[in-house]
Protein backbone atom coordinates (compact mmCIF):
# COMPACT_ATOMS: atom_id res chain seq x y z
CA UNK A 1 0.00 0.00 0.00
CA UNK A 2 1.40 3.47 -1.30
CA UNK A 3 0.27 6.59 0.72
CA UNK A 4 2.46 10.02 0.14
CA UNK A 5 2.03 12.29 3.11
CA UNK A 6 3.47 16.12 3.09
CA UNK A 7 4.00 16.50 7.09
CA UNK A 8 5.36 19.77 8.24
CA UNK A 9 8.12 18.99 11.09
CA UNK A 10 9.85 16.07 11.56
CA UNK A 11 7.13 15.84 14.84
CA UNK A 12 5.63 16.01 12.56
CA UNK A 13 3.03 19.11 11.16
CA UNK A 14 0.62 17.96 7.71
CA UNK A 15 2.69 19.92 5.52
CA UNK A 16 0.51 22.80 4.03
CA UNK A 17 3.13 25.32 3.83
CA UNK A 18 4.85 26.53 0.41
CA UNK A 19 8.53 27.39 0.55
CA UNK A 20 9.89 29.98 -1.38
CA UNK A 21 12.53 28.51 -3.80
CA UNK A 22 16.18 29.21 -2.29
CA UNK A 23 19.19 27.43 -3.00
CA UNK A 24 21.18 25.33 -0.36
CA UNK A 25 23.15 27.95 1.87
CA UNK A 26 21.18 31.06 0.83
CA UNK A 27 20.04 32.66 3.56
CA UNK A 28 17.05 35.00 4.42
CA UNK A 29 16.94 39.06 3.88
CA UNK A 30 16.17 41.72 6.04
CA UNK A 31 13.40 43.94 5.67
CA UNK A 32 14.16 47.11 3.44
CA UNK A 33 13.78 49.64 6.25
CA UNK A 34 16.54 47.76 7.94
CA UNK A 35 18.42 48.49 5.26
CA UNK A 36 22.48 50.25 6.27
CA UNK A 37 20.91 49.77 9.91
CA UNK A 38 21.58 46.47 9.80
CA UNK A 39 25.30 45.19 10.20
CA UNK A 40 26.40 41.10 10.42
CA UNK A 41 29.47 41.55 12.24
CA UNK A 42 32.28 38.82 12.88
CA UNK A 43 32.83 37.08 15.87
CA UNK A 44 34.91 39.19 18.35
CA UNK A 45 34.42 42.66 15.13
CA UNK A 46 33.01 45.41 17.62
CA UNK A 47 33.33 47.83 15.08
CA UNK A 48 29.97 48.80 12.80
CA UNK A 49 28.12 51.22 10.86
CA UNK A 50 25.46 53.56 12.74
CA UNK A 51 23.02 55.71 10.86
CA UNK A 52 21.27 59.26 11.54
CA UNK A 53 18.36 59.78 9.62
CA UNK A 54 17.01 63.51 9.32
CA UNK A 55 13.12 64.59 8.97
CA UNK A 56 11.18 67.97 8.01
CA UNK A 57 8.02 67.49 9.72
CA UNK A 58 6.83 70.44 6.98
CA UNK A 59 8.08 68.65 4.30
CA UNK A 60 10.13 71.79 2.89
CA UNK A 61 13.49 71.05 3.91
CA UNK A 62 15.50 72.24 6.88
CA UNK A 63 15.42 75.44 5.49
CA UNK A 64 19.38 76.17 6.38
CA UNK A 65 19.73 74.26 9.25
CA UNK A 66 22.69 71.53 9.51
CA UNK A 67 24.25 69.26 11.92
CA UNK A 68 27.87 67.32 12.47
CA UNK A 69 28.54 64.04 13.70
CA UNK A 70 31.81 64.30 14.82
CA UNK A 71 33.83 60.48 16.22
CA UNK A 72 36.46 61.20 18.86
CA UNK A 73 36.78 65.06 17.99
CA UNK A 74 36.60 64.48 14.07
CA UNK A 75 33.89 65.04 12.06
CA UNK A 76 32.86 62.37 9.86
CA UNK A 77 29.50 63.55 8.90
CA UNK A 78 29.80 67.58 7.97
CA UNK A 79 26.53 70.11 7.39
CA UNK A 80 24.32 67.06 6.41
CA UNK A 81 20.92 68.54 5.69
CA UNK A 82 18.05 67.76 3.81
CA UNK A 83 17.81 70.46 0.90
CA UNK A 84 14.20 69.77 0.24
CA UNK A 85 11.39 67.31 1.21
CA UNK A 86 10.34 66.23 4.32
CA UNK A 87 13.09 63.44 4.09
CA UNK A 88 13.76 61.01 5.91
CA UNK A 89 17.39 60.95 4.32
CA UNK A 90 19.92 58.32 6.10
CA UNK A 91 23.76 58.95 6.55
CA UNK A 92 25.62 56.32 7.92
CA UNK A 93 28.95 56.61 9.66
CA UNK A 94 31.48 54.35 11.06
CA UNK A 95 32.07 53.59 14.86
CA UNK A 96 34.56 51.64 17.42
CA UNK A 97 33.87 50.24 20.92
CA UNK A 98 33.13 52.93 23.10
CA UNK A 99 33.82 55.97 20.50
CA UNK A 100 32.54 59.32 21.90
CA UNK A 101 30.24 60.37 19.49
CA UNK A 102 28.12 63.66 19.60
CA UNK A 103 25.95 65.27 17.39
CA UNK A 104 26.41 69.27 16.54
CA UNK A 105 23.20 70.54 15.51
CA UNK A 106 23.14 74.31 14.13
CA UNK A 107 19.64 76.12 13.64
CA UNK A 108 18.46 77.15 10.49
CA UNK A 109 14.61 78.79 9.99
CA UNK A 110 11.66 77.10 10.99
CA UNK A 111 14.18 74.65 13.29
CA UNK A 112 11.32 73.26 15.28
CA UNK A 113 9.95 71.36 11.86
CA UNK A 114 13.44 69.68 11.87
CA UNK A 115 14.34 66.35 14.22
CA UNK A 116 16.63 63.51 13.95
CA UNK A 117 17.32 60.41 15.23
CA UNK A 118 20.30 57.63 15.68
CA UNK A 119 20.05 54.21 15.02
CA UNK A 120 23.17 51.80 16.45
CA UNK A 121 24.15 48.77 13.39
CA UNK A 122 20.87 46.20 14.23
CA UNK A 123 18.53 49.01 13.82
CA UNK A 124 17.90 49.97 17.89
CA UNK A 125 17.03 53.69 18.30
CA UNK A 126 19.38 55.17 20.35
CA UNK A 127 19.20 58.64 20.49
CA UNK A 128 16.32 61.05 19.17
CA UNK A 129 16.11 64.66 18.78
CA UNK A 130 13.51 67.60 17.86
CA UNK A 131 10.37 65.02 17.55
CA UNK A 132 6.88 66.44 18.43
CA UNK A 133 7.84 70.17 16.41
CA UNK A 134 10.40 71.35 18.89
CA UNK A 135 13.98 72.39 18.06
CA UNK A 136 16.68 69.55 17.95
CA UNK A 137 19.28 70.06 19.94
CA UNK A 138 23.16 68.57 20.26
CA UNK A 139 23.49 64.86 21.95
CA UNK A 140 26.50 62.90 23.02
CA UNK A 141 26.56 59.01 23.24
CA UNK A 142 29.02 56.21 23.69
CA UNK A 143 29.14 53.94 20.77
CA UNK A 144 28.50 50.03 21.81
CA UNK A 145 27.94 47.97 18.53
CA UNK A 146 25.81 44.90 18.47
CA UNK A 147 27.67 41.75 17.71
CA UNK A 148 25.28 39.38 15.71
CA UNK A 149 26.32 35.68 16.19
CA UNK A 150 24.85 33.65 13.24
CA UNK A 151 22.94 30.72 13.97
CA UNK A 152 25.82 28.96 11.68
CA UNK A 153 28.44 29.67 14.43
CA UNK A 154 26.33 28.91 17.63
CA UNK A 155 25.83 25.55 16.38
CA UNK A 156 28.93 24.72 14.28
CA UNK A 157 31.49 22.54 16.22
CA UNK A 158 34.64 20.55 15.73
CA UNK A 159 34.02 19.00 19.40
CA UNK A 160 33.03 15.66 20.27
CA UNK A 161 31.06 16.42 22.02
CA UNK A 162 28.63 18.52 20.27
CA UNK A 163 28.74 21.25 22.25
CA UNK A 164 28.17 24.83 21.18
CA UNK A 165 31.65 27.07 20.76
CA UNK A 166 29.43 29.57 22.37
CA UNK A 167 28.08 27.23 25.43
CA UNK A 168 27.26 29.40 28.66
CA UNK A 169 27.75 32.77 26.91
CA UNK A 170 24.90 35.22 26.00
CA UNK A 171 24.35 36.37 22.31
CA UNK A 172 22.34 38.03 20.25
CA UNK A 173 21.49 36.22 16.83
CA UNK A 174 18.63 36.78 14.40
CA UNK A 175 16.72 33.99 12.10
CA UNK A 176 13.76 32.72 10.98
CA UNK A 177 10.98 30.75 13.19
CA UNK A 178 10.32 27.34 11.12
CA UNK A 179 8.18 25.53 13.60
CA UNK A 180 6.32 26.88 16.31
CA UNK A 181 4.20 24.69 19.45
CA UNK A 182 0.83 25.86 19.84
CA UNK A 183 0.63 29.31 21.79
CA UNK A 184 -1.60 27.70 25.02
CA UNK A 185 1.22 24.87 25.34
CA UNK A 186 4.33 27.67 24.85
CA UNK A 187 7.89 27.17 24.79
CA UNK A 188 8.64 25.01 22.04
CA UNK A 189 10.47 26.57 18.95
CA UNK A 190 13.09 26.17 15.67
CA UNK A 191 14.46 28.60 14.50
CA UNK A 192 17.14 29.00 11.27
CA UNK A 193 19.41 31.50 9.30
CA UNK A 194 19.81 29.67 6.05
CA UNK A 195 19.30 26.49 4.41
CA UNK A 196 21.71 23.01 4.73
CA UNK A 197 23.84 22.18 7.96
CA UNK A 198 24.33 24.14 11.06
CA UNK A 199 22.10 26.90 10.42
CA UNK A 200 19.26 25.98 12.47
CA UNK A 201 18.58 25.75 16.48
CA UNK A 202 16.27 25.09 18.95
CA UNK A 203 14.58 27.82 20.92
CA UNK A 204 13.09 27.55 24.48
CA UNK A 205 11.10 30.09 25.60
CA UNK A 206 7.93 30.27 27.48
CA UNK A 207 7.69 34.48 28.03
CA UNK A 208 7.38 35.08 24.07
CA UNK A 209 5.06 34.08 21.36
CA UNK A 210 6.57 33.37 18.01
CA UNK A 211 4.77 32.66 14.45
CA UNK A 212 6.14 30.13 11.63
CA UNK A 213 7.44 32.74 9.42
CA UNK A 214 8.39 35.39 11.82
CA UNK A 215 11.96 36.90 11.32
CA UNK A 216 13.43 38.30 14.61
CA UNK A 217 16.34 39.39 16.11
CA UNK A 218 17.07 38.09 19.71
CA UNK A 219 19.14 38.26 22.65
CA UNK A 220 19.55 34.99 24.35
CA UNK A 221 21.42 32.30 26.39
CA UNK A 222 23.64 29.63 24.50
CA UNK A 223 23.04 25.93 26.10
CA UNK A 224 23.27 22.23 26.07
CA UNK A 225 20.53 20.27 27.32
CA UNK A 226 21.25 16.38 27.00
CA UNK A 227 23.48 17.37 24.17
CA UNK A 228 20.95 19.10 22.47
CA UNK A 229 22.15 23.29 21.51
CA UNK A 230 19.28 25.44 22.26
CA UNK A 231 18.64 29.46 22.93
CA UNK A 232 17.48 30.30 26.31
CA UNK A 233 16.58 32.88 28.79
CA UNK A 234 15.59 35.08 26.03
CA UNK A 235 16.02 38.91 27.02
CA UNK A 236 15.28 40.89 23.88
CA UNK A 237 12.78 39.88 21.27
CA UNK A 238 12.63 42.23 17.61
CA UNK A 239 10.19 41.58 15.24
CA UNK A 240 12.29 42.30 11.85
CA UNK A 241 9.15 40.70 9.70
CA UNK A 242 6.56 38.57 9.84
CA UNK A 243 5.21 35.82 7.42
CA UNK A 244 8.64 35.61 5.51
CA UNK A 245 9.45 32.51 3.61
CA UNK A 246 10.92 29.56 5.33
CA UNK A 247 14.90 29.02 4.40
CA UNK A 248 14.39 25.71 1.44
CA UNK A 249 14.91 22.21 3.37
CA UNK A 250 17.71 20.38 2.90
CA UNK A 251 17.11 17.46 1.05
CA UNK A 252 19.04 14.54 2.86
CA UNK A 253 18.88 10.71 3.34
CA UNK A 254 16.77 9.68 6.08
CA UNK A 255 20.53 8.01 7.90
CA UNK A 256 22.36 11.84 7.56
CA UNK A 257 19.51 13.00 9.66
CA UNK A 258 21.04 11.22 12.52
CA UNK A 259 24.02 14.19 12.62
CA UNK A 260 25.01 16.60 14.82
CA UNK A 261 25.33 18.87 11.38
CA UNK A 262 21.57 19.07 11.01
CA UNK A 263 20.08 19.46 14.29
CA UNK A 264 17.77 21.85 14.46
CA UNK A 265 17.83 22.75 10.99
CA UNK A 266 14.60 22.34 8.74
CA UNK A 267 15.47 18.91 6.11
CA UNK A 268 13.26 16.93 3.69
CA UNK A 269 13.62 13.13 3.37
CA UNK A 270 11.76 11.49 0.55
CA UNK A 271 10.27 8.06 -0.62
CA UNK A 272 10.82 6.92 3.42
CA UNK A 273 9.41 3.45 4.15
CA UNK A 274 7.62 3.43 7.69
CA UNK A 275 9.40 0.22 8.88
CA UNK A 276 7.82 0.77 12.16
CA UNK A 277 4.05 2.20 13.52
CA UNK A 278 3.36 4.78 15.97
CA UNK A 279 4.96 3.60 19.98
CA UNK A 280 3.34 4.67 22.71
CA UNK A 281 5.55 7.66 22.90
CA UNK A 282 3.94 8.88 19.60
CA UNK A 283 7.44 8.11 17.76
CA UNK A 284 7.33 5.79 14.50
CA UNK A 285 10.22 4.79 11.95
CA UNK A 286 11.34 5.51 8.66
CA UNK A 287 13.92 4.00 6.16
CA UNK A 288 14.74 5.19 2.50
CA UNK A 289 17.27 2.78 2.46
CA UNK A 290 20.65 4.85 3.47
CA UNK A 291 19.01 4.03 7.23
CA UNK A 292 16.08 4.46 9.57
CA UNK A 293 15.39 7.68 11.68
CA UNK A 294 12.64 8.63 14.31
CA UNK A 295 9.65 10.68 13.53
CA UNK A 296 8.35 12.47 16.69
CA UNK A 297 5.38 14.05 18.17
CA UNK A 298 5.84 17.05 19.45
CA UNK A 299 4.27 18.83 17.25
CA UNK A 300 1.47 16.71 15.85
CA UNK A 301 0.37 12.87 16.23
CA UNK A 302 0.48 10.89 13.42
CA UNK A 303 -0.45 7.38 12.60
CA UNK A 304 1.09 6.17 9.52
CA UNK A 305 0.37 2.76 8.18
CA UNK A 306 3.20 0.10 7.87
CA UNK A 307 5.46 0.09 4.72
CA UNK A 308 3.54 3.16 3.31
CA UNK A 309 5.54 5.30 1.61
CA UNK A 310 6.08 9.04 3.06
CA UNK A 311 8.10 12.35 2.11
CA UNK A 312 8.41 14.47 5.60
CA UNK A 313 9.67 17.77 5.98
CA UNK A 314 10.25 19.08 9.30
CA UNK A 315 13.21 20.57 11.92
CA UNK A 316 15.82 17.78 13.16
CA UNK A 317 15.29 17.18 17.03
CA UNK A 318 17.45 15.61 19.81
CA UNK A 319 16.57 13.43 22.62
CA UNK A 320 16.98 10.67 25.13
CA UNK A 321 20.19 9.99 22.71
CA UNK A 322 18.44 9.90 19.29
CA UNK A 323 17.74 12.43 16.33
CA UNK A 324 14.21 12.47 15.20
Amino acid sequence: MKKTLFLFAIFVFVFTLSFAARGPGQGFELPEDYGSKFQKNVKGDRSADFTITLIDSWGDGWNGGMLDVLVNGTVVLDDITIASGAGPEDYTFAVNQDDSVFVDYTAGSYSYENEYHVYNNIGTELISSGVGYSAPTDNYFIAAPIVVTSIYDIQYTTDPSGDSPYLGQVVTTTGIITASEDATKGSKYFIQDGSGAWNGVYLYDWDHVYDVGQQVLITCEVDEYYNKTELLNVTDVDTLASGVALPAPAEITTNEVNQEDYEGVLVSVKNATCTATTNTYGEWEIDDGSGPVVVDDVFYAFDPVLDGTYFVTGPVDYSYGAYK
